[in-house]
C-alpha cells in the first residue's frame, strides 16, 4: 500500500482509479495521525490538533531526510502537561522552569543550558565590599557580569558607582565594590 501522487490524473475514469484513490486516502490518514489527533468528528474541538510537530534538521549541506528530526511535543506527568523539544539527539523540557534563590537573588537554567542570575546586594558600610552568592552556579565562568549601583537622589553622581572586584568572578559568586560604602547594587550574570 503506497501513496501515488499521480492518482487521479486528468481524464482518469474514477471507477478505474477507485482502488488507488482509496489507497492514497489510507496513506494520508496514516501520515496525518502520526502528528495529529484522529479526526472522527470534525465538530470536536480537539480533533485534528497537533500532538507532535516535527521540524526538519538543517545542516550546512542542506536537509537531512528523513532523520534526524527536531520535534516539539507535549508530555503528561501526574499533575501537568509539559512542553518538550527534541533536537534529534537530546530531549529538553521547555516548560516548568524553576526559579532558584530568594526574592533578592534569582537564577535559572534554560533548557539549552544557559544560566542567568540576577538580584541585588547591599555592600558593607565601612568597606563598600559585598560578596554575591549566585542562586544558580555557572558550569564555567560566565560570559558577562553586570553591576549597577542604585542612586537615592534624582541626579546621577560620580560617587554612586559600583564595580566587580578584579579576580573575584567564580562559578557561583563574585565580589562588588561600591564607592560610597553601604550601597544597593543590582547585578546580572549570564553564561554556561
Amino acid at each position: 500500500m503506497t501513496f501515488n501522487s499521480a492518482i487521479p490524473e486528468p481524464g482518469d475514469v474514477l471507477a478505474n482509479s477507485q482502488g488507488d484513490i482509496k489507497t492514497n486516502f489510507a496513506q494520508i490518514k496514516a501520515f496525518w495521525e502520526k502528528n495529529h489527533q484522529t479526526i472522527t468528528d470534525i465538530t470536536a474541538t480537539t480533533q485534528g490538533l497537533h500532538k507532535l510537530v516535527q521540524f526538519v534538521n538543517f545542516t550546512s549541506t542542506g536537509i537531512t531526510e528523513p532523520y534526524p528530526r527536531s520535534s516539539l511535543y507535549t508530555e503528561d506527568n501526574t499533575t501537568t502537561t509539559r512542553l518538550n523539544f527534541y533536537n534529534g539527539t537530546t530531549k529538553k523540557e521547555l516548560t516548568d522552569l524553576t526559579l532558584l534563590g530568594s526574592s533578592t537573588n534569582r537564577g535559572i537554567v534554560t533548557p539549552w543550558g544557559l544560566t542567568i542570575n540576577w538580584g541585588n546586594i547591599t555592600t558593607a558600610a565601612g568597606t563598600g565590599l559585598g560578596t554575591v552568592t549566585l542562586a544558580q552556579a555557572h558550569t564555567s565562568l560566565p560570559y558577562g557580569v553586570v553591576v549597577c549601583a542604585e542612586s537615592d537622589t534624582s541626579t546621577a553622581t560620580a560617587n554612586r558607582s559600583a564595580v566587580v572586584k578584579t579576580g573575584t568572578i567564580a562559578l557561583g559568586s563574585f565580589q562588588v565594590i561600591s564607592a560610597t560604602g553601604a550601597q544597593v547594587v543590582r547585578f546580572f550574570t549570564i553564561g554556561p
